[in-house]
């Protein structure tokens, strides 16, 4: 039987682990006794993630002077363009969206004839390195042979025209992920030479540049002494790629995705890998250590380098880090995934920041493992991370704040919690020494950002609020009633800067008793009684609409102007509808 790459990425894995070699089926998976070992395969999805053709965008899409041609609707072009926030300066075609917008007519009649006729208008378009042709769900379910239309097209223009099939019911995104890099072992890496060597290069593996992070590590690794050969695939040129077999170490940052890669180029070139993380001062230590011992048969002075720069650094930081003691002695709830949901543990911990829980949903065993050896035994791991259990578990723990990705922002907000994004939609570089300042001055400015909002009556040196029945230290709330009371600074406007929307939109998102708003500037206002704001003397307040009331009455909040003067609208009056 024909063993596709995506084959071997699946339930082989499962049977190959060395962790179930007794028989023992698990998640699913039914072992072989006696197999190898092997880390390296999706033997665990736990739902919660987007599908393998996302996966293989995010992984090759990073990749700026190639053309990324999705083969399907515009919605799966739309839905991946830009879905992390890479950064590049290598070119700005990881921000250009080039699709064949399938439609019913293709799917009738297949639609090969346009995906060629879309390679010659791409490359016409933006003359790319390479195309990389992404198949999706509706190419691939109808059967379209990209590789046959990608193997003419290439041989017509002269280019490398690079299929890759992974469409979407295929499985998760971390299949996607690991597809992607079988495409670069299959078609890229290996195939041309490098100008020159040296003795320490790498090759960054899993590593895409959110918001410029490895642009905060590649100077300290410079510093060291080592050169980044290939960046697999952040910040990447394509042609560095093609040459990625001469590095003498791989570093494999998010060993969840491409793990593959670096144990074939193990295989195939000799080149060992090492395991990374470059999130908080901790890690960073650990990771030029681990790099320059695997380095060590190559150049053994890097070894007393990374100790001079380890120690320089931390001194640094040391006062850099002086302004945000205050976070020492608070406690997190963290929900992240990949090498985040262990590394970002030590981060917090280098900030004094204790853990209350962590999610596991997006992480795989060999995570929980890491996060184990961190945190201990007892590691307070939970994997049902529903909104409702989240804030559960920020109760139940009394944390002072919530670590976690942009999905859940909004619930930190609605209940009053500090909140960074740590995820891949992040706008701020939270890696290296750099990155663990960023990471405590974000932290805490949402602090004083919820503090700000507190009758001045219950704050504490501007920073934090004394919790009366404990005694100690929490974020911005006692734990029994966060909520922003005073709201006097955000909603006291001056009657002409109150939008007409400012009602509805305060009534549908729930806000009550907003008793600052006084009665001489919103006084009888169409807008005010329209979103159930009731007048009267001085104060005002509100009883929200239900949303259905709100949507009938949304067009009534208007105000009209007669003889120069600006007068209330009663919301029974139609004409102002």
């Amino acid at each position: 039987m024909m063993t596709t790459s995506t084959d071997k990425l699946l339930q082989a894995g499962c049977q190959s682990s060395a962790r179930f070699t007794t028989g023992e089926a698990v998640d699913g998976c039914l072992p072989a006794v006696g197999e190898s070992s092997s880390i390296d395969k999706v033997c665990r999805s736990r739902g919660g993630e987007s599908c393998a053709f996302d996966g293989a965008m995010i992984v090759l899409q990073p990749i700026a002077d190639a053309a990324h041609l999705v083969h399907g609707p515009i919605a799966c072009c739309g839905n991946s363009w830009e879905g992390r926030g890479t950064f590049s300066s290598r070119g700005a075609l990881h921000r250009r969206g080039f699709t064949t917008d399938m439609g019913e007519m293709d799917i009738v009649y297949g639609s090969e004839d346009k995906l060629l006729e879309a390679i010659r208008k791409t490359h016409a378009a933006a003359h790319p390195k390479a195309i990389f042709v992404h198949a999706t769900c509706v190419s691939g379910l109808i059967g379209e042979d990209i590789n046959a239309v990608c193997k003419n097209a290439g041989a017509e223009l002269g280019i490398r025209v690079i299929p890759v099939n992974a469409p979407g019911f295929v499985g998760p995104k971390n299949l996607g992920n690991r597809i992607a890099g079988e495409v670069l072992l299959e078609h890229v890496i290996g195939t041309e030479e490098a100008l020159f060597t040296t003795d320490a290069d790498i090759n960054l593996v899993g590593e895409y540049n959110i918001s410029g992070d490895l642009w905060q590590v590649e100077p300290v690794l410079k510093a060291v002494g080592v050169r980044v050969l290939s960046r697999i695939t952040g910040d990447a040129a394509f042609e560095e790629l093609t040459w990625a077999h001469r590095a003498k170490l791989n570093v494999v940052v998010c060993s969840r995705a491409l793990i593959n890669v670096a144990k074939e180029m193990e295989s195939r070139y000799g080149i060992p890998y090492v395991e990374v993380s470059f999130f908080g001062k901790t890690e960073m230590a650990k990771a030029l250590r681990s790099i320059s011992a695997g380095l060590k048969a190559h150049n053994a002075g890097l070894a007393e380098a990374a100790e001079e720069v380890i120690g320089r650094e931390e001194t640094l930081l040391a006062g850099r880090l002086a302004p945000y003691a205050h976070l020492s002695g608070k406690k997190a709830v963290l929900y992240t995934g990949g090498v985040k949901s262990w590394s970002f543990i030590s981060a917090l911990m280098d900030l004094g920041i204790g853990i209350a829980a962590v999610g596991t949903k997006k992480s795989t065993r060999e995570d929980e493992e890491k996060m184990r050896e961190i945190l201990g035994a007892n590691a307070p791991l939970v994997e049902d991370v529903t909104p409702k259990n989240l804030l559960k578990l920020l109760r139940d723990s009394r944390a002072d704040m919530l670590v976690a990705g942009g999905r859940n922002k909004y619930l930190a907000v609605k209940e009053g919690y500090p909140f960074i994004d740590v995820n891949q939609e992040r706008h701020a570089a939270y890696a290296g020494y750099e990155g663990i300042v960023k990471i405590a001055e974000d932290l805490s400015n949402s602090i004083k950002f919820y503090v700000r909002h507190l009758p001045l009556a219950n704050r504490q040196d501007g920073r934090m609020l004394q919790s009366a029945d404990t005694g100690s230290e929490t974020a911005a709330f006692p734990a029994k009633k966060r909520e922003i009371r005073n709201l006097k600074s955000a909603l006291c406007f001056p009657e002409s800067e109150i939008s007409f929307v400012l009602g509805p939109a305060e009534a549908f998102s729930g806000a009550r008793r907003s008793d600052c708003i006084s009665g001489d500037r919103l006084r009888a206002s169409g807008a005010a009684r329209c979103a159930g704001m009731h007048v009267s003397g001085e104060s005002a307040h509100y009883e929200p609409f239900s949303r259905t009331h709100l949507a009938f009455e949304f067009k009534a909040v208007c105000r009209r102007r007669r003889h120069g003067k600006r007068r209330p609208v009663d919301c029974s009056d139609r004409s102002c509808r």
